[in-house]
């Protein structure tokens, strides 16, 4: 990657990069961080409940 030298560098998980310095600048922080913990499923449909119908 570093030889190809991209001008940018699009994920579907993190935010577009100008350069490989930028993508490593917010990897970095990774393995310090807090893993996320999700809802479980009885909250999952309470939030779910509170959503307007969809129109037909």
């Amino acid at each position: 990657m570093w030889r190809a030298d991209p001008s940018w560098i699009l994920s579907s998980h993190l935010p577009p990069a100008h350069s490989i310095a930028t993508l490593l600048d917010n990897l970095l922080p990774t393995p310090q961080s807090s893993p996320f913990v999700g809802p479980d499923q009885v909250a999952l449909m309470e939030m779910l409940a509170q959503f307007e119908p969809a129109s037909a």
